[in-house]
């Protein structure tokens, strides 16, 4: 293979075709996107606050239908004299709550997109990938400014605006399905080395008004808790093919040579905001029960080793990150001493999962990461 190198990855499990969004079924009785804004709207709701709720409705899956089919975007770049290709997979829109025909965009803050972005094994889109998708996009809307003011970054102003959006799509929904990719409409939140010249600063980037010209040039002018009614947020699937071989979003981003096919400001370090729970994954040890599981992140599948001081009962237990409980995974006798259970990758998609160990003796709880 061309240019190997350590962003290739064995990423079993992952197909070029068919990406959808790693979130639950929405629930039947889920607020469409109108009563998800007014229990938002209140001045008094302070911003955590409102951010968890968000991402209580996120994670429950309150996500319209068409936001879960992702849409694949190719880039290419000479790199040693050879035209490399990578394909990733975003969503078709930015980051909503409710239903295919009443939904609500959302802006937020860095720490919740973030994680929002582990819980479903994305990550977020750099400004050349921002580019990308808008020259990709089959749906391009003009962007709706409103007059700067005290009040565009409250919840009010938000919903004006995703009401014009919302009269946008829908005029031209009958030759433009919903699902079809679709930019113009908001500003990102983005990656970039920028993130780390300043701490607890968002990066925003984009709101084209057609290709080469963004209304937004990049910027972390703003602390990481501003948010007003322009921002939006572009799940990019971290999973994605280089040359038609498995890697990763942040693997690319990482290496010396390959980072241009994502980036425009060279390689990333650290290709993701500070506050990611998957940025301290490693294999896991107690020295105390001779508990380990590892590899951690898993690809294809995970060994859980404990030790027993005696016979006993033990239940092994998967969940995903919103707590759901989605498997057990062993409920048997074990002998005393060391035992292992192996775990297949199965069905699973990327993203963040924690596994419950539970005996007389053991209680413990591991968080691990499905790439």
């Amino acid at each position: 293979m061309r240019l190997l190198s350590a962003a290739i990855l064995s990423v079993i499990g992952f197909s070029a075709t068919a990406q959808v969004l790693n979130l639950p079924a929405r629930h039947a009785g889920a607020l469409d996107g109108n009563q998800f804004e007014a229990t938002i709207a209140s001045a008094s709701l302070s911003l955590t606050n409102r951010e968890n709720m968000i991402y209580t409705e996120i994670s429950n899956g309150n996500v319209p239908s068409f936001f879960r089919n992702l849409k694949p975007v190719t880039s290419t770049a000479v790199i040693s004299g050879i035209t490399e290709t990578i394909t990733y997979y975003v969503a078709p829109d930015y980051l909503m709550v409710g239903t295919d025909t009443n939904y609500f965009l959302c802006p937020m803050s860095p720490m919740l997109a973030t994680k929002i972005a582990d819980l479903t094994g994305c990550t977020l889109p750099t400004r050349k990938m921002v580019n990308d998708i808008y020259g990709a996009a089959t749906v391009k809307l003009s962007p709706s400014t409103i007059p700067p003011s005290s009040q565009m970054s409250t919840v009010p102003i938000f919903d004006q605006e995703n009401t014009t959006i919302r009269g946008q799509r829908n005029a031209v929904v009958a030759a433009h399905p919903l699902g079809e990719l679709t930019g113009g409409d908001k500003k990102d939140v983005v990656i970039s080395n920028m993130i780390y010249t300043t701490a607890n600063r968002v990066v925003i980037y984009g709101w084209h008004t057609s290709v080469g010209n963004p209304i937004q040039p990049m910027t972390n002018v703003h602390a990481d808790t501003y948010m007003d009614y322009s921002h939006g947020i572009r799940l990019v699937q971290n999973a994605c093919t280089y040359n038609g071989a498995a890697t990763t979003v942040k693997a690319i981003l990482q290496s010396s040579t390959l980072n241009t096919l994502l980036s425009d400001e060279g390689s990333m370090t650290k290709p993701w905001y500070p506050y990611s729970v998957l940025t301290g994954m490693q294999d896991l040890s107690y020295a105390d029960s001779g508990l380990k599981f590892y590899p951690n992140p898993m690809h294809t599948g995970s060994t859980l080793e404990f030790n027993l001081p005696a016979d006993e009962q033990v239940t092994v237990e998967l969940f995903d990150a919103s707590g759901r409980k989605t498997e057990v995974i062993s409920n048997q006798d074990f002998q005393e001493g060391a035992n292992q259970v192996v775990i297949s990758r199965g069905a699973l998609r990327p993203g963040l999962y924690l596994l419950s160990l539970r005996s007389s003796s053991l209680s413990r709880t591991l968080r691990f990461v499905v790439f």
